[in-house]
């Protein structure tokens, strides 16, 4: 595909489809480490609510919660600046080489994991928010709900974790792209 292409198709569902990232998120090494880190995390706490006083249990989550909820935040203003230089450092004259060569979808699908990463980060927010709403009504909740939550929520969180990790290596594999193309 070439840019031009994206012209007219250029929201974030038409983006995901012709990256395919949404596969990452189950079949690349971030993905499965990320559904057992969920798994292990999510276990941990429902053991926990076994054997501690709910009132101990709300507290020390509503603590881990809100730190996450920071983290994310913190997390989305690293990819705003990290998308920013990233973006500034491509010349049109390398995106037209880039093009020419027909290989804009493989640097659309290098810009792209920011936008993806952000969506997941958003998905984190989003839970930890959910996820202290509930905190806060009385009364307990049934272990099936509290795993299932805890598991979205811990999933989330794994994964926007390594996926900004990630980014770094995508930052790298740029640049090295960027100068292969500049000194042919």
């Amino acid at each position: 595909m070439k840019s031009k292409d994206f012209l007219t198709e250029n929201r974030f569902i038409n983006y995901l489809i012709a990256t395919k990232m949404y596969k990452e998120m189950y079949r690349s090494k971030e993905g499965i480490i990320s559904i057992l880190l969920a798994v292990i995390t999510t276990g941990y706490y429902c053991y926990l609510s076994s054997v501690i006083s709910a009132d101990s249990l709300t507290e020390a989550l509503n603590s881990l919660l809100s730190y996450v909820l920071g983290g994310g935040f913190g997390l989305l203003g690293f990819l705003v600046g990290g998308l920013g230089i990233l973006i500034g450092s491509i010349s049109d004259e390398m995106i037209e080489v880039i093009d020419n060569g027909g290989m804009f979808q493989s640097l659309l699908g290098i810009v792209f994991r920011f936008y993806f990463d952000g969506a997941i980060l958003f998905g984190v927010i989003t839970c930890c928010i959910v996820d202290l709403s509930l905190l806060l009504l009385p009364g307990s909740f049934s272990l099936v709900w509290f795993c299932i939550a805890g598991w979205i929520t811990a999933y989330c969180f794994w994964y926007a974790l390594m996926l900004s990790v990630m980014l770094l290596g995508t930052s790298i594999r740029l640049m090295v792209l960027r100068h292969s193309i500049l000194h042919r």
